[in-house]
């Protein structure tokens, strides 16, 4: 196992991560949507990483076991406030993962000639998958405020990288 502990034997958080400062560890991980080559090395995406896993936002166990070496480390990047809201992105797109994978599973079994295939076309039909629900939280609101954020800083990147300005 990496050296994911510090010298008094507590787990790592902020200082796995090319992001944050290192204080003189060795830096294993980005935030950043892909793996990063930064002065030749590379460091991987744990949203990257997060994302090949099928787990239950909340439930991470396989992943935090096999990327962080265990459970108690996972609750710990957990805890930390930075971390936990690129975590709380993170756990909501794995959700969204989660009810797509289901609904597209559905909508094959509509096609079946029996009762399962009815009752699948049915729920499809009467759009069983659309959320019933009131305004969005204000954690929501915030999330996807820092979600368009991100995108805008994409973007803008990408016009700079090919020599375009947008014009306000």
């Amino acid at each position: 196992m990496k050296n994911f502990k510090d010298e008094l034997g507590r787990y790592r958080t902020l200082s796995l991560f090319c992001e944050f400062d290192s204080k003189g560890y060795e830096q294993y991980f980005t935030l950043s949507n892909e793996d990063r080559e930064i002065d030749g090395k590379i460091y991987i995406s744990v949203y990257k990483k997060y994302m090949e896993y099928f787990h239950v936002p909340g439930q991470e166990y396989d992943f935090a076991n096999e990327v962080l070496g265990g459970w108690k480390h996972w609750c710990r990047l957990c805890a930390n406030a930075q971390l936990y809201k690129e975590i709380a992105l993170w756990r909501e797109e794995m959700d969204i993962k989660l009810r797509s994978t289901a609904i597209k599973s559905l909508i094959n079994t509509s096609f079946e000639n029996n009762a399962a295939g009815a009752n699948a076309a049915k729920w499809l039909a009467e759009k069983g998958y659309e959320l019933k629900r009131g305004r969005p939280s204000k954690a929501e609101r915030e999330g996807y405020l820092k979600q368009e954020e991100k995108l805008k800083d994409v973007v803008d990147e990408d016009l700079e990288r090919v020599g375009l300005t947008l014009v306000k």
